[in-house]
C-alpha cells in the first residue's frame, strides 16, 4: 500500500499532467508553479518523471539574451506503435477484398515473424506445442498465460487493443495466426475458438486437444439424488 506521502506525490504529478494536457501553448515551470501552488523545484521533479514516461515533451524557449533559455513543456503527442501501424495497414488491405487467401497469406507472414527466436525443434507433445505457441505470441507483443490443463490461453495484453473497436478484423487475423502456428507444430491441436474481450482487454483462445482425454466425465443431471430441477434452480 502506498504511503500518504507517495499518494500525495502521485496526486500532484497527475494535477500537473492534467494542467499541461489542458493547454494548447507551451508552458514554463514558473507558470505551472503558480497554477499548482507547488514550489518550482517540486514542479521540476514531477516534470522530470513525466518526461521519463514520455507523457510530456519539452523544448527550449527562444534565447532572450544572456543565460540559458528556459525549458517549455507540452503534452506528448501519442504516436502509433509499430504494431498499430502494421495492423492498421493490414486491416485496410483486408478491407479491400473478401479473398480468404489474403487472410491466410497475412497469417503466414505474421507467423514467420512470431516464430523467429522460438526453438526450431518440432515439439514432441501437445504441452510443448502450446508452450511454443505462447512464446511465439509473446514475440509479437502479446502477454499470454496458459491454464493448468493446457487447452486455454489467456491474452491479457494485446498491442493492438487500441484499434480493436475501430478495426475488429484484426482479431480475425490473430485467430488465423494462432491457427497457422498450431498447424506448424504438427501436433494434433487446433483452435476451437477465440473469445474476444471476455473481460475488457482480455481474450481467451480455446484449444482442441485430442491428446487430452479425461478419465471420467460427470454430468450433474445424472447424479443420483440431484434432480434436473435443482440444477436449473442453481443456474
Amino acid at each position: 500500500m502506498l504511503s500518504s506521502g507517495a499518494m500525495q506525490t502521485l496526486g500532484s504529478r497527475a494535477i500537473l499532467l492534467e494542467s499541461i494536457q489542458g493547454r494548447r501553448e507551451l508552458v514554463s515551470i514558473q507558470e505551472l508553479s503558480l497554477a499548482s501552488r507547488l514550489h518550482p523545484n517540486t514542479v521540476r521533479t514531477h516534470l522530470d518523471s513525466l518526461l521519463a514516461t514520455a507523457e510530456i515533451e519539452r523544448e527550449q524557449a527562444p534565447s532572450a539574451g544572456r543565460g540559458r533559455p528556459m525549458w517549455l513543456y507540452r503534452a506528448a503527442v501519442k504516436k502509433p506503435s509499430p504494431y498499430e501501424m502494421l495492423a492498421d495497414a493490414l486491416v485496410h488491405q483486408l478491407g479491400q477484398t473478401d479473398d480468404p487467401a489474403l487472410m491466410d497469406h497475412a497469417a503466414k507472414r505474421w507467423a514467420d515473424a512470431a516464430a523467429a527466436g522460438v526453438s526450431g525443434v518440432t515439439p514432441s507433445d501437445g504441452d510443448e506445442a502450446v508452450d511454443q505457441l505462447m512464446k511465439a505470441l509473446q514475440n509479437v507483443g502479446f502477454a499470454v498465460s496458459g491454464n493448468a490443463v493446457g487447452d486455454e490461453i489467456s491474452i491479457t495484453e494485446c498491442p493492438y487493443a487500441a484499434i480493436v473497436e475501430a478495426q475488429p478484423r484484426v482479431c480475425d487475423v490473430h485467430a488465423a495466426l494462432v491457427t497457422e502456428l498450431l498447424s506448424r507444430s504438427t501436433q494434433p491441436i487446433t483452435l476451437k475458438r477465440l473469445d474476444v474481450w471476455v473481460k475488457t482487454g482480455i481474450c481467451v483462445a480455446h484449444l482442441s486437444r485430442v491428446d487430452l482425454t479425461p478419465a471420467r466425465t460427470i454430468d450433474p443431471t445424472n447424479i443420483a439424488g440431484i434432480s434436473a430441477e435443482r440444477i436449473d434452480d442453481e443456474e
